[in-house]
């Protein structure tokens, strides 16, 4: 009795994606962000000990006009400077792979461990993970009977330097000039990053947009990079990840990414009860902010 194919295609068709059949030597892995913002960083800067993590941060005050003492005089008052206390949780990140045996021995194309391509993948998809963390709208979060722990996105971090625009407000030249100018006087520092949704991105771009005109073609560059303004250059960076509508000008140096203690990304080999090996990679991490003043988030920003 003649069996049906279509029936033996769909029994086996789940499990033999990468086998050798008629599939392109080429694969092609497509990215959907190559995750500028923790990129910043370049890694984590190292260990914390526990979660959740403290940290402090201290205030000298604004330089005095008044500091002009009499000779002989009493020295005056003592000054306390009591530095702020913040606290913060670590949040966990794991993805799993299940790899058959088979599936592990049998020939593919374009690579040739199946365990390997799957570690990879999530190796991939953990990091844009932490990006979208680093990024989030969303305050610290305790761990509960049902949830992890969470580490706040930086907006939550920036309370000082905040502009909503009026609702679907464009962004001009004059106000994120001035933005800047607020930050450099009030921190003493000039951002280096502005990162954005891709859309805000351009507008941003388009802002500082410049026509060249050599009396034969006019050329619009609107592939702008870098805005070198009177306190420094700040690099252009977006981001999917970003707020929609927000556009963030930040200090790189004010950040920090964390991990709990030993490596920041473990693989683990987890129980096997049949012919597959069951991995893990996971890490802790956290997200530190030492100085929200040399920030500033807009929001509802129109494009």
């Amino acid at each position: 009795m003649a069996h049906s194919s279509t029936y033996a295609q769909q029994a086996f068709d789940y499990a033999d994606k990468g086998n050798v059949t008629d599939y392109s030597d080429i694969m092609t892995v497509l990215l959907i962000n190559e995750t500028p913002w923790i990129s910043v960083f370049n890694k984590p800067s190292g260990a914390i000990d526990g979660t959740p993590h403290n940290w402090l941060t201290r205030s000298y005050g604004a330089a005095s006009a008044a500091n002009a003492q009499i000779d002989g005089a009493d020295a005056p008052n003592a000054e306390e400077n009591t530095p702020t206390k913040i606290s913060n949780e670590a949040q966990i990140f794991t993805r799993t792979v299940n790899v058959g045996a088979v599936q592990e021995a049998v020939a593919h194309h374009t690579y040739s461990s199946e365990l390997a391509e799957q570690r990879m993948i999530i190796a991939n998809r953990l990091k844009r993970d932490l990006d979208q963390a680093c990024l989030q709208c969303s305050a610290s979060a305790a761990a509960a009977s049902a949830t992890g722990a969470k580490f706040p996105g930086f907006p939550d971090y920036i309370a000082t330097n905040t502009c909503a625009m009026s609702t679907g407000g464009a962004m001009t030249t004059t106000i994120f000039g001035t933005a800047l100018q607020n930050l450099v006087t009030a921190s003493g520092k000039c951002p280096d990053l502005c990162i954005a949704p891709p859309a805000e991105r351009q507008e941003i771009s388009l802002l500082y947009t410049r026509t060249v005109n050599d009396n034969i073609t006019k050329v619009s560059t609107g592939n702008v990079q870098i805005i070198a303004t009177d306190f420094g250059d700040v690099k252009l960076a977006w981001d999917t990840h970003c707020c929609a509508n927000t556009v963030a000008l930040i200090n790189t140096d004010a950040w920090d990414l964390k991990y709990l203690r030993g490596k920041n990304w473990q693989k683990k080999r987890l129980a096997e009860a049949g012919f597959y090996t069951k991995e893990a990679i996971m890490g802790v991490f956290l997200q530190i902010c030492y100085n929200e003043s040399a920030n500033y988030w807009f929001t509802q920003v129109s494009t």
